[in-house]
Order: C-alpha cells, then sequence, then structure tokens
C-alpha cells in the first residue's frame, strides 16, 4: 500500500515558503503573478491560487486587488513590560 500523497497546491505553497523563508522575497517584495506561477509549476491558476491562500492564511503573504501578493513584513520583536507606553 502507499502512502497518500499531499495535493499539489500543499507542495507549491511549501515551495514557496521555503523561498520566502531563504529570502528569495523579502518582506514587502511582489511575488511573480498567478499565471506565472501556474506555467512554472505546470498547474492551472485556481490551483495556485488555492496555494497563496494558504500563504495568506498563514500569514506568510498579503494578496492586494489589483497590485499582486507580496511577502508579508516579520512582525517587530519588541518586550512589553510594565514601562512601556503606546
Amino acid at each position: 500500500m502507499t502512502a497518500p500523497r499531499s495535493p499539489i497546491w500543499r507542495s507549491i505553497a511549501d515551495s514557496l515558503q521555503s523561498e520566502i523563508a531563504e529570502g528569495l522575497y523579502p518582506p514587502g517584495a511582489k511575488l511573480p503573478t498567478e499565471a506565472d506561477l501556474a506555467l512554472r509549476f505546470g498547474v492551472n491558476r485556481h490551483t495556485v491560487r488555492h496555494a497563496l491562500a494558504s500563504l495568506a492564511e498563514a500569514g506568510l503573504v498579503l494578496a492586494r486587488r489589483g497590485a499582486g501578493v507580496f511577502a508579508a513584513s516579520r512582525p517587530t520583536d519588541y518586550p512589553l513590560g510594565r514601562r512601556v507606553r503606546f
């Protein structure tokens, strides 16, 4: 019996996630278009859209309608203590 394969969109999301982690797309950088990614991975745009949606849900990318998909900026690690004011 063979192990179940993971969906194609998951492997695309994993590839893009590792590229973001490696700094190929620094915070604020625009990712390739859905059409370009579909061509690169040999899938349709719906599959790419599903992968990008999972990355957006994880907070790794931000999709801006009409502008594209961008690598999310990393939140600033700032310790909150008693003396911190807003």
